[in-house]
């Protein structure tokens, strides 16, 4: 059943230039699926590094993801979340290329300890915003305990005290010092951002 959402909503933004309204739970798992084209990928010498935005207005509403939740009580997160864009931000190895770069660092006790050295220390300092022309710097970085089914980096990264988001093109610069790889950017238009759609009751 879920295809057959995703299929209705690309229709209904292709068909009308109204934003497509969508309840509270459909409209987390939009922009959780890739069809909300909130999800910018980059590969580095056989690493590949993901980035997902998530939007103020996801942000309120899974602070809220009850089912019943109001247009008060949205409101209400939302005003909280209105400056606020967090990313989830991944890296992998391309499993194709063999090399397994993300891997060893995460299975070997040496690198992994000078990972954890450096993410708890320096990572936040490698992520800043492109807002306009404003330059936003990185407020929070939370790190997600590696595993080994799938083993990968999973940072969740903040930032905050942004102005007009959907005004604006909005670039994450990522300075990769883990594989050292130097600075990428991750791009998304305004028009992107302006397309998403919006939140019912």
């Amino acid at each position: 059943m879920k295809i057959y959402f995703y299929i209705f909503i690309f229709i209904q933004l292709l068909a009308c230039k109204s934003k497509v309204s969508l309840p509270p739970d459909q409209f987390i798992n939009y922009i959780n699926s890739n069809e909300s084209n909130l999800k910018e990928e980059k590969e580095m010498a056989s690493v590949l590094f993901i980035a997902k935005m998530l939007t103020p207005e996801y942000l309120a509403a899974k602070a809220l993801r009850e089912s019943n939740v109001s247009k008060e009580e949205y409101n209400e997160q939302l005003a909280y979340y209105k400056d606020k864009i967090n990313f989830n931000f991944i890296i992998r190895d391309n499993q194709g290329k063999g090399q397994n770069k993300v891997i060893n660092m995460l299975s070997k006790d040496e690198q992994y300890a000078s990972y954890l050295g450096y993410a708890n220390t320096k990572l936040k300092d490698d992520f800043k915003l492109i807002v306009g022309a404003d330059t936003i710097y990185c407020a929070m970085v939370h790190m997600e305990a590696a595993n080994s089914v799938s083993p990968s980096i999973r940072i969740t990264i903040g930032f905050k005290g942004i102005k007009s988001i959907q005004e604006n093109d909005i670039t994450l610069i990522y300075e990769d010092n883990l594989f050292n790889n130097g600075p990428m950017k991750f791009y998304f238009s305004n028009g992107t951002l302006k397309n998403i759609p919006s939140i019912n009751f």
